[in-house]
């Protein structure tokens, strides 16, 4: 019984990296240069900060104990955190699962799998 090599592993290793180099080149052009960890860490403290703002809106608690519910800035500001926020962490959280699956198909086919 013979056993069958994987196309990658009968390349020899100067092949090997030179496909690796031209999989990561294809794999760097993307549009978000936010690595995929940064981003989906990003998304975790957008989400946080926006649900805080409807917290402390709610409560009528100062912001940051610097502004508060008496200024006319209070409710503005605010309402931007908390209605653009939670939309900003969904796309960093997209973006950055997204990252992640192509950082695992790259590493995939550098490992020969399709």
């Amino acid at each position: 019984m013979k056993l069958e090599l994987k196309d990658s592993e009968k390349l020899p290793p100067w092949a090997r990296n030179e496909k690796e180099r031209e999989l990561a080149m294809n794999a760097a052009k993307s549009d978000f240069p936010i690595p995929f960890g940064l981003s989906l860490l990003l998304s975790a403290f957008v989400a946080i900060a926006a649900v805080g703002a409807v917290f402390v809106w709610v409560d009528k608690d100062p912001i940051f104990g610097v502004l508060y519910p008496d200024n006319f800035l209070w409710a503005p500001i605010l309402g931007f955190l908390a209605f653009t926020g939670l939309p900003s962490a969904g796309f960093l959280f997209y973006k950055g699962v997204t990252g992640f699956n192509e950082a695992s198909d790259l590493q995939d086919k550098l490992d020969g799998y399709n």
